[in-house]
């Protein structure tokens, strides 16, 4: 099939660049990406298609995908198979390969919705696709809402087994929103990083940072005029959609006194944000268990610790968040 008839059931992005090896759909806009760029950590996170995903609605038994990989942040490609609202097994291949060519298989029959969720993990670009001879292929429904994710490499998905199982991705599911998932490993609160010509329209905006910025040795006063700064050239571009701001979750700590100082930082975070408008301020030490084994490393949840997240965010966001 022609590459191009792809881009209209890529979903989750901004813009999508075409070249020689194919297309490569990007969830940042242009000026996000420059600013990105200046450092290598962030630029590879950044330039990772976390949350965009093929969608569609087909009859085909299968879907053939072909995929360069280039950076990467962690060492897998992880494509996540959805149909009809269920999670199929992640596709998980280490390395990552240099490209990648395979056949998905689409459970059931007739017409399915059908998306595959590109990895988190890789920069990548699509280098060809396919359905079975016959097989019939229209745009899925737009959901009516759409959520916007701001945050760290928690909200980008790592490190759970795919896209699919993160929290990001759970939760728009659960709130049944279509989501920009802007999440990048490693940032921080940066009103820089802000664009105010992005191109989406949310229906809800959520911030997850503070976990880097716990560590980088500017006083807390600074991190919080820096929140601040952040979430009013959010709240100026759009000044009447709802905002989540959940604090730090819980992490390992090794010294119950570090330990101390990070749950003071993520209480005084909180505090920090009394009074700004439209704002829900959710406390992310009730997020996670606080337990080892919902954790990859001790700082990223694993599949497990991503569920309890999602589900615990939802809760509070239907009981505080006005999305009518």
């Amino acid at each position: 099939m022609q590459l191009s008839s792809l881009i209209p059931h890529i979903h989750g992005c901004l813009h999508v660049d075409q070249n020689e090896q194919g297309l490569q759909p990007h969830r940042l806009t242009h000026k996000q990406l420059k600013h990105f760029a200046k450092n290598e950590t962030w630029d590879i996170r950044a330039r990772c298609p976390a949350g965009i995903r093929i969608e569609l609605i087909t009859d085909s038994p299968y879907l053939d995908l072909g995929v360069y990989c280039g950076d990467y942040c962690r060492s897998w490609l992880a494509l996540d198979v959805v149909i009809d609202g269920a999670l199929q097994a992640t596709v998980r291949v280490d390395g990552p390969p240099k490209h990648w060519n395979g056949r998905l298989q689409l459970a059931g029959e007739g017409d399915r919705h059908i998306l595959v969720l590109l990895p988190y993990t890789v920069t990548c670009r699509i280098s060809s696709w396919g359905l079975a001879d016959g097989a019939t292929c229209r745009p899925a429904p737009k959901a009516k809402g759409q959520i916007l994710n701001i945050g760290d490499s928690i909200i980008q998905g790592m490190t759970g087994s795919g896209m699919g199982s993160s929290c990001a991705w759970r939760l728009s599911q659960l709130l049944k929103m279509d989501m920009l998932n802007q999440g990048v490993g490693g940032h921080i609160f940066e009103a820089a990083s802000w664009d105010p010509d992005i191109t989406v329209n949310p229906s809800l905006i959520t911030c997850t940072y503070g976990n880097n910025d716990f560590n980088t040795g500017r006083t807390h006063e600074d991190v919080f005029k820096d929140a601040r700064d952040h979430m009013e050239a959010v709240r100026a571009t759009f000044p009447d959609v709802p905002i989540v701001l959940v604090s730090p979750i819980w992490r390992s700590f090794e010294d119950k006194k570090d330990y101390a100082k990070f749950v003071d930082f993520g209480s005084k975070l909180r505090q920090s944000f009394i009074g700004f408008p439209g704002m829900t301020v959710i406390d992310g030490q009730k997020m996670v268990s606080h337990r080892e084994d919902r954790y990859e490393d001790g700082v990223h949840p694993n599949d497990v610790g991503f569920a309890e997240f999602a589900i615990n965010l939802y809760k509070e966001i239907k009981s505080k968040v006005d999305l009518s």
